[in-house]
């Protein structure tokens, strides 16, 4: 039997706000990662077929940014994963996407902040994201794979800057910055690609 996942998502005028309580639901936390939180972009197709592979005791799998073509970008000797490209990935995914000069710089009104950090291996990427909405602290939240969304770091700590969070798991260790991005608030209506 296929079962359907009914998917409520507070599509509230302010966004992105800090979400946990729709977030941390099972099959949203186990099929979306954080390219897709930190895009505030919940898939209701990847939603309703993770429950088909969790009840099988499957992995869901998750989104990332498209990977440039080699017309576009060359690699770099013995790297899967650079800023750049991820970037670039980023830039083609999510429409109005903007690179910050300057990382103190904040984002146009219509966009909020999110920073980019690759690992120490060169093989993965991290992004996190500065809550625009009911976020008095100016905190930033994340989402580490299938892990829940937080706004602490490795050491429980609040995230005030992700550039001294404590991005280091037992598995992969989040230690270069990239870049900060300005996302449009509205991007969680695009339909993700």
């Amino acid at each position: 039997e296929n079962k359907k996942y009914e998917l409520f998502y507070n599509q509230n005028i302010c966004q992105p706000i800090f979400e946990p309580t729709e977030w941390n639901k099972k099959y949203i936390q186990a099929s979306h990662n954080c390219y897709s939180y930190s895009m505030n972009q919940i898939e209701q197709d990847r939603v309703n077929k993770c429950v088909t592979y969790v009840d099988n005791k499957k992995s869901c799998g998750q989104r990332g940014p498209s990977r440039p073509s080699k017309n576009v970008y060359t690699f770099p000797s013995g790297k899967n994963v650079t800023c750049d490209s991820i970037i670039l990935g980023v830039k083609r995914d999510i429409q109005g996407t903007e690179v910050l000069e300057d990382k103190h710089q904040d984002c146009p009104e219509n966009k909020y902040k999110v920073a980019l950090f690759i690992d120490d291996a060169d093989k993965s990427y991290h992004f996190l994201r500065k809550d625009k909405c009911n976020n008095p602290l100016g905190l930033w939240s994340h989402k580490n794979v299938t892990g829940p969304v937080t706004q602490r770091d490795v050491d429980g700590n609040f995230i005030y800057n992700p550039e001294d969070a404590n991005l280091r798991y037992s598995w992969v260790n989040y230690d270069q910055m990239c870049n900060y991005l300005c996302i449009p608030d509205d991007n969680y209506l695009q339909s993700a690609n």
